[in-house]
């Protein structure tokens, strides 16, 4: 709609209603409801709301996800595949073996059931629902709901719960708190348009988002996390508040793209079946990770690698060391729990992602994809979408490299 303005200047206004289609309104409800079973399950609430009643919640997810699959997907494969998943899921639950497995089925399904669903609205959704319950934690365990003394030991550090089951989770959230909120709410075809006005989200949002995470590596002591949500920012500054385009579709970034995941995944690997503890060079790197690739070396010891995954029985309770077992490398712990196979396939998925970032011009799933490939050398965020959400990403990569033309996204019309 055109109008004038009292100075007789026109004025056009855009009336365009926000539509919703069906898979929105089914996939994005059971989004916001598995951030809060997952965000239940790392946190205090799990005591308080019990066992039950997160099951429930997830199932009911899982349900709308099938229902998406069933009522909007044309194509009779992936309706079969939905009913497969969640058949997989309720057997699990009846057998007591609702463990990784059932999460990778909830993944799958949310997986398919993203096929028709803009990823930025769904970074939208994320953002809110996982700051919303974010900020719920934080004041239930200052108020002293779900408070637990803070976790001591090597003398000199001291580490918060705040409000979690573990230390470095309340950081490991924040992390995709930050990527959702910085790609679903910043238009890229600004920055291809060189429209400096409205470049990016606010400087003070970016401030906040610096403060909070340099406060969470003071409370929690988690330093990976903390440098990689800062190489983020910086990468996000740089590219989008700067103009500078780091990612351009060129050769450099084109090789970056296609081996960044590889190359991370072969040098996790390569370090745990080479370790050798006589040998100082791998006493040394092993103190710098803080014994994460002893670890992986006795996981492959003891389990070694299979086709198809296998069940580990970890010990993620720091209190005693000599007992503690728990595999934090993002690509170890997924070829250890699901397999060569599926390591593999995660491992293509995200190079198919990064490389329709590049193509697409897309500067932020770009920085976003560089940091991933880094962090989950020594930490997993391979496959947990409430705290890294890129996976989803995959139907938008396809749909990059699939067409020749530029992504719609960055013609300012949104991305699915």
């Amino acid at each position: 709609m055109i109008y004038k303005s009292f100075d007789n200047q026109i004025l056009e206004v855009r009336s365009d209603p926000v539509r919703i289609h069906l898979e929105e309104l089914l996939v994005l409800p059971g989004i916001v409801l598995w951030a809060i079973q997952q965000y239940a399950d790392d946190t205090g609430f799990e005591a308080i709301l019990g066992g039950t009643v997160l099951t429930g919640i997830r199932f009911l997810a899982m349900l709308l996800f099938v229902l998406c699959i069933l009522l909007t997907e044309r194509h009779f494969t992936l309706r079969l595949l939905a009913l497969l998943g969640a058949g997989a899921a309720f057997v699990m639950v009846l057998q007591n073996m609702a463990g990784d497995g059932i999460r990778l089925i909830q993944l799958f399904l949310l997986v398919l059931a993203m096929r028709n669903v803009s990823f930025k609205r769904m970074c939208r959704v994320m953002f809110w629902s996982c700051l919303v319950l974010f900020f719920l934690v934080l004041f239930s365990w200052w108020t002293g709901l779900i408070y637990e003394p803070p976790m001591s030991y090597e003398s000199d550090r001291l580490r918060e719960y705040l409000g979690y089951i573990y230390p470095s989770f309340g950081p490991i959230k924040f992390v995709n708190i930050v990527f959702a909120g910085c790609y679903g709410y910043t238009d890229q075809s600004r920055i291809r348009a060189r429209d400096g006005r409205r470049r990016g989200l606010p400087w003070s949002v970016l401030f906040f988002f610096f403060a909070v995470n340099a406060w969470l590596y003071a409370m929690t002591d988690t330093n990976l996390v903390f440098y990689i949500v800062d190489l983020f920012l910086i990468l996000y500054i740089l590219t989008v508040k700067l103009d500078l385009d780091l990612f351009a579709d060129r050769l450099p970034a084109r090789i970056l793209s296609v081996l960044a995941f590889p190359a991370m995944f072969l040098l996790s690997l390569w370090m745990t079946v080479s370790y050798d503890p006589e040998i100082e060079f791998w006493k040394n790197l092993d103190n710098f990770s803080h014994s994460r690739i002893r670890l992986q070396n006795q996981a492959f010891t003891t389990y070694g690698f299979h086709m198809f995954g296998q069940f580990l029985e970890l010990n993620p309770d720091q209190s005693d060391m000599k007992t503690y077992f728990y595999i934090d490398s993002g690509y170890m712990k997924t070829l250890f729990s699901y397999g060569i196979l599926f390591a593999i396939l995660a491992v293509l998925v995200y190079v198919l992602i990064f490389r329709a970032a590049v193509k697409a011009g897309d500067r932020i799933m770009a920085s976003m994809m560089l940091c991933m490939a880094f962090y989950n050398v020594f930490n997993n965020l391979m496959m947990t979408a409430i705290s890294n959400c890129t996976f989803l990403a995959v139907w938008y990569a396809v749909r990059v490299l699939r067409d020749r033309r530029d992504e719609p996204l960055l013609k300012g019309q949104g991305n699915g």
